[in-house]
């Protein structure tokens, strides 16, 4: 509201995992990690990433119709057809810092970068498969989680 940057701790980045998984981690920090500062011989950033993000996660999962009839033929209880589950996610996000606090920091993007991607859960650990639909990402990012994605 002052039109200076806001403190490295509510600043934020996108990128990752945790974001938009198919770009690299703080992919999108308007520059944060461009500069470098030295203080009593040690560096730093003297900025962590932008002052204003959005981010739109969208999620699906479903169950495989398959697993629970298998594991009601097996004689195992429901349950466990219910914990195989396959995911498919779209993300969606933007970083930028306002002209009137960048004071020499870049900007941000002026677009939205995107990414989707597929996933399997069994129970609370999921592999998925995350690739760009923007500009700048990887080919595609195969990542690991434990316990839901979103």
């Amino acid at each position: 509201l002052d039109a200076r940057a806001l403190p490295p701790q509510r600043q934020h980045a996108l990128g990752g995992e945790g974001s938009l998984p198919a770009y690299g981690l703080f992919q999108f920090d308007c520059g944060a990690r461009q500069t470098i500062v030295t203080v009593d011989g040690r560096d730093f950033f003297p900025y962590y990433g932008c002052d204003r993000i959005a981010l739109v996660q969208l999620e699906y999962q479903a169950n495989f119709p398959f697993a629970r009839r298998l594991a009601e033929a097996a004689g195992l209880t429901g349950s466990l057809g219910n914990l195989v589950r396959w995911v498919a996610f779209f993300d969606a996000g933007r970083a930028w810092i306002e002209p009137e606090a960048r004071h020499g920091r870049a900007g941000g993007d002026t677009d939205w970068s995107a990414d989707a991607g597929l996933g399997l859960r069994l129970g609370p650990l999921g592999v998925y498969w995350a690739v760009p639909l923007s500009s700048g990402g990887q080919d595609f990012n195969f990542f690991v989680r434990l316990g839901p994605r979103i």
